[in-house]
Order: C-alpha cells, then sequence, then structure tokens
C-alpha cells in the first residue's frame, strides 16, 4: 500500500486540484505533517456507501428516480471518499456537489473513469430536476448514472488498493 495509504496524484491531476486549492473550492484537512490530513479510514467509509449502494442497484426494484438517486449516491460517496484519501474537503458555502465532481474530474484524468467524472456534473444537474422539480429522470440520465457509479466506485476503491 502507497504512503498514506492512497495512490499518489500525477502531475497533471495534481495541478487541477491545486488549482481548485486555490481557488477556494476545497480546503487542505490537517494541512500540517506528512500525510497532509489524508484520512483513509473516512475515504473506507465512503467507499463502503458506494459499494453497498452498487449492491443496492444489482437488486434494487424501484422507479427510475430512485434508481438514478442510487446511482448518483454511489457516485458522490466515491468524490468524498477520494477528497478524504488526499486530505480535503469541499469549502463551506454553496456549489460544494459541484466541486465534488470537479475534484473527480481533476483526480481522473484517463478514461474510463475520466468519462464517467465528467458525466456527474451532467448527473448532478438532472438530480436537481428530480429533486427541486419533481421531473423524472430520462433514460439516458438513468443510463449515465448507472455508468458512472459502476466506474467511479471501483476506480475510487483502486486508489486506496
Amino acid at each position: 500500500m502507497p504512503a498514506g495509504g492512497v495512490v499518489p496524484l500525477t502531475a497533471a491531476p495534481q495541478s487541477a486540484v491545486d488549482g481548485l486549492l486555490n481557488a477556494g473550492k476545497i480546503a487542505q484537512v490537517n494541512a500540517t505533517g506528512p500525510a497532509r490530513g489524508v484520512d483513509v479510514s473516512k475515504a473506507a467509509r465512503f467507499l463502503d456507501n458506494a459499494a453497498t449502494s452498487l449492491v443496492a442497484l444489482t437488486t434494487l426494484s424501484a422507479p427510475p428516480g430512485m434508481i438514478f438517486d442510487v446511482a448518483h449516491n454511489a457516485c458522490h460517496d466515491a468524490g468524498e471518499a477520494m477528497l478524504a484519501a488526499y486530505g480535503y474537503r469541499t469549502a463551506s458555502g454553496p456549489g460544494a456537489h459541484v466541486t465534488v465532481g470537479r475534484f473527480l474530474e481533476a483526480i481522473f484524468d484517463q478514461p474510463p473513469a475520466q468519462t464517467a467524472a465528467r458525466a456527474f456534473d451532467t448527473l448532478r444537474a438532472a438530480r436537481n430536476g428530480l429533486r427541486y422539480e419533481a421531473k423524472n429522470p430520462t433514460s439516458t440520465h438513468l443510463s449515465a448514472a448507472l455508468y458512472a457509479a459502476r466506474t467511479l466506485v471501483p476506480a475510487a476503491a483502486a486508489r486506496l488498493a
């Protein structure tokens, strides 16, 4: 297992993460010490939640909106896991969900995880319609949510391997 329990970021992803940090979108957790606030235990808990959601997706018999929500939550939990694993949290205030997506896009710079991370922002917007406008997800949104969850959760887990 790598030092701190997480696969180190290469130069380009680290630069993108630094951009989020410099823009005030994320903050370092416990910025002192060699591990820079890395919380592998918290990351593992979020990944456990994400994995539970993935299992639920294989057995869930529910309306499309509920399936979409479970898939979206799995992606979000994968993002929170990665934030914790690398020693960051989203900054306080509006836009935290957007920032989780931006962080996923920053750290996953190769397909297929890169493609799934980019889909997360679309899923977030669709989820807002579901939550705040009582809209149903389209079949395209549902397929994208399932793809993203099934791709991001294992990609995040591999970062802690």
